[in-house]
């Protein structure tokens, strides 16, 4: 398996990564960067990273985040907003569940975890077709969210409202 990245108007290879570990994600910081969380049900560390588009060099590890995906990167700056998990087992098996603990957003470039929060859940019930004489199921998920091209801005929406947050650098001041 080759993954490549390829200047559309040039029709030039950026980069090449043959073999499992070739980066995947979204790209942010201008396209200088491709980020990409993972799965925290299948390894107690699921790491988030981003790497450089151009050498492929690692960039950064998020240092407290664990699993990431649902994420958002920001096309025009160095952060992203990821999902922290916590990994439990579950009772009477051997298999793992996530738990969402909170939301983070993170410059990868600086390594600074920006802000943090729990974010709101929205349910509803949901019955398949094919039997409407099976009874309705709950389904609860988190609100989605994503952040603004230029990283200053995250909008977060569910159970029929949405909400815009700014971020505000506290060192900055």
């Amino acid at each position: 398996m080759e993954n490549l990245i390829v200047d559309a108007l040039s029709r030039k290879v950026i980069h090449r990564w043959s073999g499992g570990n070739a980066p995947g994600g979204d790209f942010a910081d201008y396209g200088k960067a491709i980020c990409r969380g993972s799965d925290a049900d299948v390894a107690e560390k699921a790491p988030v990273t981003c790497w450089e588009v151009d050498t492929g060099r690692t960039i950064a590890e998020a240092p407290t985040i664990n699993g990431g995906d649902p994420m958002a990167t920001a096309q025009h700056a160095s952060q992203i907003v990821a999902s922290d998990y916590r990994r439990s087992k579950m009772s009477f098996s051997s298999e793992y569940k996530e738990e969402l603990k909170k939301r983070i957003v993170w410059d990868f470039r600086s390594g600074k975890e920006l802000v943090s929060w729990r974010p709101d859940f929205q349910s509803w019930d949901f019955q398949l077709f094919i039997d409407p004489q099976k009874p309705l199921k709950r389904v609860s998920e988190p609100f989605r969210f994503t952040i603004s091209p230029d990283g200053q801005y995250v909008a977060e929406g569910g159970g029929g409202g949405i909400q815009i947050y700014k971020i505000e650098h506290l060192d900055a001041k």
